[in-house]
């Protein structure tokens, strides 16, 4: 059997874009994480680690939202929940309570439940006065490093 073609043929009537394709498997994946993270949130055994960094070749600015658990078993698991472009937004407190509270109701997570490790930025511990926060020990034995060189 023969298939003709009819002239011109718009191309994304028949392919699939990388663009399409990567958005339709993340969100797939991150669905994927939600609802493996249902119970866990429920027994509020997660706990969320967030870093704000600049690139220093690009020059752009990301948040990261890691989240560790201990499953029923006593495993512990980890996940990337989200590493966002935080764009040309200064790095004031307001805006990084923002973005992470829109990351913390995509999983549905308590905004004052869930305990969250952080650097000790002033604009990270600003932004994160109303929850839980905890400092990394790293940091702070790197500060104390500095601190007595």
């Amino acid at each position: 059997m023969k298939v003709h073609l009819q002239l011109p043929i718009n191309c994304t009537d028949i392919l699939v874009t990388i663009k399409v394709t990567r958005k339709e498997v993340s969100l797939m994946v991150k669905q994927k994480l939600k609802d493996r993270l249902a119970s866990e949130i429920l027994d509020e055994t997660v706990a969320l680690c967030l870093d704000l960094y600049t690139d220093d070749y690009r020059k752009k600015a990301f948040l990261d939202v890691h989240a560790s658990w201990i499953d029923k078993e006593f495993k512990i698991h980890h996940a990337a929940l989200a590493i966002r472009n935080f764009g040309t937004a200064s790095h004031t407190g307001d805006n990084i309570a923002s973005a992470v509270n829109v990351i913390l109701a995509e999983y549905g997570l308590q905004e004052d439940g869930t305990p969250i490790t952080t650097d000790h930025g002033a604009n990270v511990v600003a932004a994160l006065r109303c929850k839980i926060r905890l400092d990394c020990l790293c940091h702070r034995l790197h500060c104390c490093k500095i601190a007595f060189s």
